[in-house]
């Protein structure tokens, strides 16, 4: 008889096989059965963790309502479902199951390695070696212990020394050389463009005063007609008037 983490194992390792070959449902009971055997080896915390994979996959578990695994262990109805699934998948026959499945795999592993090996280029190879050395461990999906090692400190080596700061060369010694050109001679500044000057608005010239003239014609018009009409009806009426009525 397997020990409860050993237990633990065999059902969270065919949990992931049916997870990677996309059977939901196989995945599921057997994702119950382990936090069911998480929770017989005294491990509550890896029970919550596998019941998060389960929400995370199925929204619409039988689970998913209740807050915790042991919360949802004291509705009958998830208690029955759960005894029907220990009934079913004992460790004994999880664990035949488990190597058949992983007897499949392995052989299905080998077949695609040697296709992809069959058809590799000269380049691919070592690609391919790889591939096949890494095909008999899967990697873990559903994990129940999340260790971490701390990054190693780089080792002390001994400390660069530092430079010698090179020593003034005082003026007028012998070793001292032409002062220093630089490369680049600084350019005179361009002069600033002359600014355009502004054109003037043109001043309007003022309007000649057309008011005092227009009179002064219009009257002297206006006089010099009445003078002719008078001179015309006088030379018209003048047979008919008596001798004696004008000088």
């Amino acid at each position: 008889m397997p020990s409860a983490d050993q237990i633990l194992r065999i059902y969270r390792d065919i949990a992931e096989i049916y997870h990677r070959q996309g059977d939901g449902p196989m995945r599921d009971r057997f994702l119950v059965l382990a936090m069911d055997a998480a929770i017989t080896a005294g491990r509550p915390d890896d029970a919550e963790r596998l019941r998060s994979h389960l929400r995370q996959h199925s929204p619409d578990h039988l689970l998913n309502p209740y807050n915790s695994f042991t919360a949802a262990m004291q509705v009958p109805e998830v208690e029955k479902y759960v005894t029907t699934l220990r009934r079913r998948y004992t460790p004994e026959a999880a664990e035949q199951l488990l190597q058949s499945l992983r007897a499949n795999r392995s052989a299905v592993e080998t077949k695609q390695v040697q296709t992809l090996s069959s058809t590799a280029t000269h380049a691919d190879v070592p690609m391919a070696a790889e591939n096949a050395a890494s095909a008999g461990e899967p990697q873990q999906l559903f994990r129940v212990q999340a260790k971490e090692e701390a990054p190693r400190p780089p080792a002390a080596g001994p400390a660069p020394k530092p430079k010698a700061a090179a020593a003034p060369v005082a003026k007028g010694s012998r070793n001292s050389g032409p002062p220093s050109v630089p490369d680049v001679y600084p350019l005179r500044p361009e002069p600033a463009p002359a600014r355009a000057a502004k054109p003037r608005a043109p001043v309007a010239a003022p309007e000649p005063d057309f008011v005092g003239g227009f009179w002064i014609a219009s009257g002297l018009y206006l006089v010099v007609l009445l003078g002719g009409l008078a001179l015309v009806g006088y030379t018209l009426a003048r047979p008919f008037l008596p001798p004696d009525w004008l000088p």
